[in-house]
């Protein structure tokens, strides 16, 4: 039998389960080029400070990593990405392009959210998060969700429709937050009645970034713009640097990044 899932044309998610009694879910999503089950190797087999993975770090969460579908890109050669993006260092560019693959998305992982809200009592026990596109994925997932989240975790990303940003925040000035939110939902999901109830209980969930100084894929400018717009909304927002990352400063840094991202999840939920 099909999963919803496949009929909205996405693999199931690649799971990892709690290895104690069930308190949350994260759900992460991938960079370009990735899967969820590589992703998710990869992520959780460094360790913190402690010499604990992330999981064993905090066993009482589900990990859940989605896989976006396959897409081929024609600027990056590869063929699985959230999106189509055109530049890295112009990430406006084409943006067009960017829409069909980002409009699928946010229905797929909003519905992947609910689902995980109903198994783990609530949406306030749910993290969202990602890194490179899959963050970039999951920031307009936040926006026009209509929920307050248990956290939100953005690593070497940026902001799509970042040049968007002044214009609708600056238009009306007591509701600057609510102005982009309701842009995001108005652009992803068709919607002009987005519920400034929504929009107020998206600007509390707190929210972490990190970025590595010496990024040669997403330049640094770019992380600390998402994190500058989030804040400027009103959301409470913590943003870390990072140097001698792998991947050319595209990965998280190792053991510290790591230990950030357990305290921020401990420290907020």
């Amino acid at each position: 039998m099909s999963s919803i899932y496949s009929l909205l044309s996405f693999d199931d998610p690649h799971i990892i389960e709690p290895t104690a009694a069930h308190t949350h879910t994260i759900i992460f999503l991938h960079g370009l080029g990735c899967n969820g089950p590589d992703f998710a190797t990869k992520l959780l087999a460094a360790h913190t400070t402690c010499s604990l993975t992330l999981s064993e770090s905090l066993p009482g969460y589900r990990w859940v990593f989605p896989s976006a579908k396959a897409r081929k890109s024609v600027v990056f050669s590869q063929d699985q990405g959230w999106f189509e993006i055109s530049s890295l260092q112009h990430t406006d560019y084409n943006q067009h392009l960017q829409l069909e693959g980002l409009k699928e998305a946010v229905t797929f992982i909003n519905k992947l959210i609910k689902d995980e809200a109903e198994k783990v009592g609530g949406y306030k026990k749910v993290v969202l998060a990602g890194i490179d596109q899959g963050a970039a994925t999951a920031l307009p997932v936040l926006l026009c969700g209509g929920k307050r989240l248990g956290g939100f975790v953005g690593l070497n990303t940026w902001m799509p429709f970042e040049g968007k940003v002044e214009t609708i925040l600056g238009f009306w000035e007591g509701v600057k937050g609510a102005n982009f939110a309701r842009y995001i939902a108005a652009v992803m999901q068709n919607r002009l009645d987005q519920a400034y109830e929504d929009v107020k209980a998206v600007l509390g969930t707190p929210v972490f970034f990190g970025h590595g100084v010496d990024d040669k894929w997403v330049h640094i400018g770019s992380g600390e713009q998402a994190a500058a717009i989030l804040k400027q909304m009103g959301m409470k927002t913590i943003w870390k640097e990072y140097e001698g990352g792998e991947e050319e400063g595209h990965w998280l840094k190792e053991s510290e990044e790591y230990d950030d991202i357990v305290e921020f999840l401990e420290s907020v939920l």
